[in-house]
């Protein structure tokens, strides 16, 4: 459900099938990389991460 809720509000956009389940997965690793590492709020953290990537992606649009 957040994966999607980015997906919309980032690009406007519904992930598919496919997205879905590979940035399911590394959203799960990040987390779980974070509460490794001891760091408070690994599941915040990684849906940051998240939403830092969805930004880089070549569908976002800056205009100057």
């Amino acid at each position: 459900q957040m994966l999607e809720k980015g997906f919309l509000i980032a690009l406007s956009r519904h992930p598919d099938d496919h997205e879905v389940r590979r940035l399911r997965v590394c959203v799960e690793r990040q987390e779980e990389a974070y509460r490794r590492s001891g760091r408070d709020g690994a599941s915040r953290l990684a849906i940051e991460d998240f939403g830092h990537l969805l930004l880089c992606l070549n569908e976002v649009v800056y205009i100057e």
